[in-house]
């Protein structure tokens, strides 16, 4: 019940927060009168149905999708994975320590920059998703493991249980629950940075190409608005959609 509270909680006020956005917005829009200054949430809802209907959108946003799934696969698989050999290995957790602090210092424009001299613009976003990605990923399944209680490995340690039964009844249900929506948050973390770099490596047939577009081309803020808010509202629906499963995985553990 207190887990439900928190979330209906979160949930309102997210509500309230998106209103009072859209609301002061408006009002900016309607004081300004320019939509080439501040586009009216009219014309992005407008531009957004009429993107939707454009066969060149369903190409762009599938594309962008495939790429940041790319990205953030990799990502997720090895930054788990690094994380729990760090966990067994202190040498190897101390290597990651700089690597992640580095990496999370620079620049992702600079990374994408780079990174398009040498690869194709599609290769390069899904290089610069798994570059930013994955040490945000390592660090989150770090803590997770690090937030299992020594007192139960010790335990298990003592009484000689097999690795197979430590990992299925300790880890497992310690960390299932923020694992998957772990799952979520870097998905959407990951098409943020893909469409980014998409905008930086020129990428074509992709949501930052069409963003690209919108702005030298046709010089329309509103086009890019509701290019932006598609992808906003992909990563929100991803990260519904995977703390609705943590919520009802936590359900059944906790039956």
């Amino acid at each position: 019940m207190k887990n439900r509270g928190t979330y209906l909680t979160k949930t309102v006020f997210s509500v309230i927060f998106i209103a009072i956005t859209l609301v002061v917005w408006q009002i900016v829009a309607l004081i300004v009168n320019d939509d080439f200054a501040v586009p009216s949430l009219l014309s992005v809802g407008a531009d957004m149905l009429k993107i939707f209907y454009v066969p060149s959108f369903s190409i762009a946003y599938f594309s962008t999708l495939l790429r940041a799934f790319i990205g953030f696969a990799l990502s997720f698989i090895t930054g788990v994975l690094l994380a729990v050999v760090a966990k067994k290995f202190a040498f190897i957790k101390g290597l990651c320590v700089p690597l992640v602090s580095v990496i999370r210092l620079i620049p992702t424009m600079a990374i994408a920059s780079l990174l398009c001299i040498t690869l194709s613009p599609s290769v390069a976003s899904v290089a610069v998703c798994f570059t930013v990605v994955m040490p945000y990923v390592y660090s989150s399944a770090q803590a997770m493991l690090e937030s299992v209680g020594d007192e139960l490995l010790e335990m298990a340690k003592v009484y000689g249980v097999p690795h197979g039964r430590v990992l299925s009844g300790i880890y497992l249900p310690t960390v299932k629950k923020p694992l998957v929506e772990l799952l979520g948050t870097a998905f959407s973390f990951a098409l943020k940075i893909t469409v980014s770099s998409e905008v930086v490596t020129g990428a074509l047939k992709s949501m930052g190409g069409l963003i690209n577009t919108a702005q030298n081309v046709y010089l329309s803020p509103s086009l890019v608005v509701a290019v932006t808010v598609w992808v906003v509202v992909t990563g929100l629906f991803a990260e519904l959609i995977t703390h609705l499963v943590a919520t009802l995985l936590d359900k059944r553990r906790r039956a």
